[in-house]
């Protein structure tokens, strides 16, 4: 099992609710409270940010949930949309 440390304080992560990771072994967050999925490296250090409040494309209300697929596919669970 491989543990992580993420950098939490430094990227505002308000309620994490999924956490998924790559064959590269990056996490991916779901962060509900922000309406966003953060990813991160092994050693914890944030590399990249998808989302915004909302019901678009690319927007999440509630994100409660995430995975991946063996091609890295993000697939995320968003309580707030259908």
């Amino acid at each position: 099992m491989i543990m992580y440390r993420l950098v939490i304080s430094e990227r505002n992560i308000i309620n994490p609710v999924g956490v998924a990771s790559d064959s590269s072994d990056n996490i991916y967050v779901a962060d509900r409270g922000n309406n966003r999925v953060q990813k991160f490296d092994s050693s914890g250090n944030f590399l990249a940010e998808s989302g915004t409040p909302g019901t678009g494309d690319g927007q999440f209300e509630e994100p409660t949930g995430i995975a991946l697929d063996s091609l890295g596919n993000v697939y995320v669970v968003d309580r707030g949309n259908s």
